[in-house]
Formats: C-alpha cells, structure tokens, sequence
C-alpha cells in the first residue's frame, strides 16, 4: 500500500497554534469578479524545526478571525521556508490572503498521513490537479524532483475552469528544465489559447489529457487531487480505460477539518476519517468507500 500513517502528535501541539511569521507574499491568480475567479496566493512563512511530509496539512490561524485547514505546497526535503497556496474562499481565508510580509499567523500540525513516494520509485509520476487541487500536488512533485533520479518521467496534467485559473506558471519553465513534461486544459478557452503549441493543451476536462500523455500502465503511478467529481472520473478512467494498478492511482481529498486530530467528526467521508485515515486515499480505498462526497 502506498499510503503512509499519521504522525503521532504530543498532547502540547493539538490545539495551540504556533505563531509564524510571514517572510513574502506571492499572488498566483489575481481576482477576476466578471470571470467569479477568487485571489490565490502563495504565503511564504517561518519554518523552524517544522517537519512533514508531501500530502500533510497544517491547521492555519488569522488571529482575531479562526482557523482553516491548508495543505502544505512545499517539500519537507527543502530547507527553508514554508509554503501555502490560500484560496480567497471566505472569511479567515480572506484575512489569511490579505496578509502582508512581517505579519503573524497561527499553524497546528501537520496533520494526516502522507504520500510514500519511496513506494513509487523507478516508476513514471503523473501528477494530475484540477484548479487550486494542483497546490496540495505541488509539495509532491517538488520532493519527486529533489530526488529526480529516483523516478522516470515526471508528467504534470493540470486543469482549470479558464487559463486564468492555473496555477504556478511561472515555475513551468524551471520544471521543464528538469525534464518535467507539462499538459494543460481548461474548460474553456478562446481560441488564442488554444492554438499555442507548448505546453501540449486542450479545451476540455483534464481527462481528455491521458491519452495525449502517453501513459504507460504497467510503469506509472497518478496521483489526484481537484473537485471530488474530477478525482472520482480520473481514478476510474485511470483504473478500468487505462489500465493502471487501483493501489498505484491516489487521491488527496480536500474537507474543512476543524480539529485536524478525529475529534470533531468535520470531515467524515462514509466512515474514514479524512483528518487522520487520510487525506490520502488509494483509489481502492475510495472505490470501497462507494462516493466522495462534496467538501462542506
């Protein structure tokens, strides 16, 4: 299996937020009210002694305003700063993008279990986010190119509702320099957009972009993440039309964990518990479980 357990948490560390500085602000999407596009950004912040692993979240706090839970979009294998890609969606998230270079935020955590990118070594990753999904991808697909000889191809599948909604295209070219192979689709698009040749791209549901990717089954490993519909689809495509191996096909999901620890029972999906028997799932586990349903 190629999911990996929770850490064990001390008692100190459950509830407490830990205040961190915020180093630099970067805006990755800007707000577009006639296209209903929200502000993303990515917060660079204080690391510390801080560990984890691709897949782990951290419970974030803007103080005076509560706590959301946000997946970590940086490797744990890189020194330095941390990163987390924040959506704004209401109103801590809009008061934790509104932040600015020196202000203080709360994090508990990380939180989760991770994915095991050790089990997938020798094999080629396809990384496949749709929208803001690609930010909980990010942290992944870096750790897989620290260690790059360890792997095959490293083919990143991204999608969103328009070309304005993708994310990180200023790091594409340095992706690329690393042998990363980069496909793009977007709902919809004018035609400008779709007649540019690179990177690779149609107008459509990301899945159209398996067969263009060239997939290779019985080699590959995917890794998910995006609207529940969309990991739902792409698992089974992936599993039953392409061939790959059900324990090889994983997903992150995404819920609105308020206690981050199985506590509160936010986040419960069926009978698993995605703060803590997730947020990774193979897509044998979530085939079991008989429905992803919609984020609260």
């Amino acid at each position: 299996m190629a999911v990996a357990t929770q850490p064990v948490h001390d008692a100190s560390d459950l509830y407490v937020p830990r205040p961190v500085r915020v180093l630099e602000v970067r805006e990755e999407i800007a707000p577009d009210p006639a296209a209903g596009t929200r502000r993303m950004v990515t917060l660079s912040l204080e690391r510390g002694d801080l560990d984890y692993l691709p897949g782990q979240f951290l419970q974030v706090t803007a103080f005076g305003g509560g706590e959301v839970p946000i997946s970590i979009s940086s490797p744990g294998g890189m020194p330095g700063a941390l990163y987390l890609t924040i959506r704004d969606n209401g109103v801590v998230s809009g008061m934790l993008v509104a932040a600015k270079a020196g202000d203080v935020v709360g994090v508990r955590g990380p939180f989760g279990n991770h994915f095991d990118l050790d089990a997938h070594r020798g094999r080629d990753l396809f990384f496949v986010g749709g929208g803001c999904g690609l930010a909980p991808l990010r942290g992944l697909y870096w750790e897989a190119l620290l260690r790059r000889s360890d792997f095959g191809r490293i083919v990143l599948l991204h999608g969103s509702r328009c070309p304005g909604e993708m994310l990180y295209g200023w790091q594409w070219p340095d992706y690329e320099r690393q042998g990363v192979e980069i496909h793009l689709s977007a709902d919809r698009a004018d035609d400008c957009w779709a007649r540019e040749e690179h990177p690779p791209r149609c107008v459509g549901l990301i899945t159209k972009l398996f067969d263009q990717a060239g997939i290779v089954p019985e080699r590959a490993s995917a890794f998910l993440c995006g609207p529940p519909i969309m990991i739902e689809n792409g698992g089974r495509e992936l599993v039953e039309r392409i061939g790959l191996a059900p324990e090889r096909v994983l997903g992150t999901l995404e819920r609105h964990m308020k206690c981050g620890v199985g506590k509160c029972g936010h986040c419960v999906v069926v009978d698993r518990y995605v703060c803590i028997d997730g947020p990774v799932f193979s897509y044998e586990e979530l085939a079991a479980l008989g429905r992803i349903e919609p984020a609260w």
